[in-house]
């Protein structure tokens, strides 16, 4: 409660740092839950056959955030010359995961950091495009880091992504239009096709070969997302650690380089 921008709602929160796996099968279809949430609705162009008097006119397609914030007096001019207007329709219902994006990013406050994990789809599909903008406005985009489509199994295969993002902030995160984005892609499976655990294996003194432990006595499951502490080859998250520093990141700004 102490974490609320206000003290009397539950809708903004001033996290840090939130990890997140939401839930990808099923939809949500309350209309009372719905309705609270902006990426619930769909935007449609509706063609006029004149820009009504008065009417702020911008040329192009309004992004789904433009979309959204307009109150009605801008007209949108297409590349055929024509005008169109927007209009919000509420949807009847939308997968889980779409959801959790926009909640994470309430309950965070300016500068703050997420990683979800999201299907792979929600960055490649068309019909996505107003998840990727609202995403966009409210974020800078860290990384996106392509897991094996192992892991997750024996649960399931879906083939996801990890989304790194850190919410626009005047001194940690200052909003710019153009910037690099990190992206990287598992190489090692970790899983079998089975779901089963993977782990490395080293060559003991008298020549055998022996499970690879790490500095807890814990095995180490042959992946490449960081490097054990040394025990392993430098891996994704260590190439994130340089690409940051380069960036200039404000969360990596007096953090040494790992190598």
């Amino acid at each position: 409660k102490k974490l609320r921008t206000d003290k009397n709602s539950n809708r903004d929160f001033n996290f840090d740092i939130i990890m997140a796996n939401p839930p990808f099968a099923g939809d949500v279809k309350e209309s009372r839950i719905l309705a609270k949430y902006d990426l619930s609705r769909s935007v449609s162009l509706e063609k006029l056959k004149n820009a009504p008097q008065g009417a702020k006119v911008v040329a192009g397609e309004p992004t789904f955030p433009e979309a959204l914030n307009n109150n009605g007096e801008t007209v949108y001019q297409m590349s055929d010359g024509t005008f169109r207007k927007t209009k919000l329709k509420q949807a009847s219902n939308i997968s889980r995961d779409i959801l959790f994006v926009e909640r994470n990013l309430d309950f965070l406050k300016p500068g703050g950091r997420m990683a979800i994990v999201l299907p792979q789809g929600r960055f490649n599909n068309s019909s996505d495009k107003s998840l990727r903008e609202y995403i966009a406005d409210r974020c800078r985009i860290l990384a996106v880091v392509g897991l094996h489509g192992n892991v997750f199994k024996p649960h399931t295969g879906t083939k996801t992504s990890v989304l790194f993002v850190q919410k626009w902030d005047d001194e940690l995160c200052p909003k710019v239009d153009d910037y690099n984005i990190f992206f990287a892609t598992m190489q090692e499976p970790s899983k079998d096709n089975s779901g089963d655990k993977i782990y490395r294996n080293t060559i003991d003194e008298d020549g055998n070969n022996v499970p690879l432990l790490d500095n807890h006595g814990h095995l180490i499951v042959k992946h490449d997302l960081f490097n054990h502490d040394g025990l392993t080859q430098d891996g994704i998250a260590e190439a994130f650690a340089e690409f940051a520093k380069k960036e200039h990141l404000s969360f990596f700004a007096d953090a040494p380089l790992t190598r």
